[in-house]
């Protein structure tokens, strides 16, 4: 496994340093448990307080992060985990801070895929972000950067179905994600496309049936 490289993680961090603010009671907890929390808090509509426990998971995250060589695992649940904070703001309509998250994450992504081409799970990451920050934006119907977003996110995952044709659940996304981007082309009333997009859904979700 190749560490990450220390000149990019420098920067990422800091960038995080100046998003999450101090929550320490909350980070002396195991982020994951954390994150469990906060998703339950969405769940319920408890936006601020899923505000309040996704910093306080994020801090731990990267209290664990200041390893030498953190795990691959680790990284990949401290980029979902901002992720999933930042449609919470975006819902709570604080856009500037959701914005600026999910543009540092998808920056560190950007930054550490072309130095580790064969691990496929960073660009898997970087589709989901996508995927997020186009919820995000169809929350506040700003519909064709949504489109944007979702269609980015679909091309890279059909380039690692191409790669990895073994993988369910890359072709299980594909299929969703399809099916979000239909319905946001009905919305730009891009019937023919919305049409086109529903149908390459079915033959994911059609395709995962029989190879079930």
């Amino acid at each position: 496994m190749l560490p990450i490289f220390p000149a990019c993680w420098r920067n990422v961090v800091a960038i995080a340093l100046t998003l999450v603010a101090p929550t320490a009671l909350l980070s002396a907890q195991e982020p994951a448990a954390l994150q469990a929390q906060a998703k339950q808090c969405v769940e319920n509509r408890q936006l601020p307080e899923a505000e309040k426990i996704y910093l306080g998971a994020i801090k731990g995250y990267e209290a664990q992060l200041a390893g030498k060589t953190p795990a691959d695992g680790l990284i990949l649940r401290w980029c979902q985990c901002r992720d999933e904070l930042a449609e919470v703001q975006m819902q709570l309509l604080k856009i500037a801070d959701a914005k600026a998250l999910f543009a540092s994450t998808s920056a560190y992504l950007h930054q550490v895929i072309p130095l580790r081409p064969k691990d496929v799970e960073f660009r898997f990451q970087l589709a989901k972000s996508q995927v997020s920050l186009s919820k995000s934006y169809r929350h506040i119907h700003l519909y064709p950067e949504s489109a944007e977003q979702v269609r980015a996110a679909l091309d890279l995952t059909r380039k690692l179905i191409q790669e990895r044709p073994d993988r369910a659940d890359y072709r299980l996304a594909q299929s969703e994600w399809l099916t979000a981007y239909a319905s946001l082309l009905t919305e730009l009333a891009q019937f023919r496309d919305a049409e086109l997009a529903y149908q390459e859904a079915t033959r994911q979700a059609q395709k995962l049936v029989a190879d079930s």
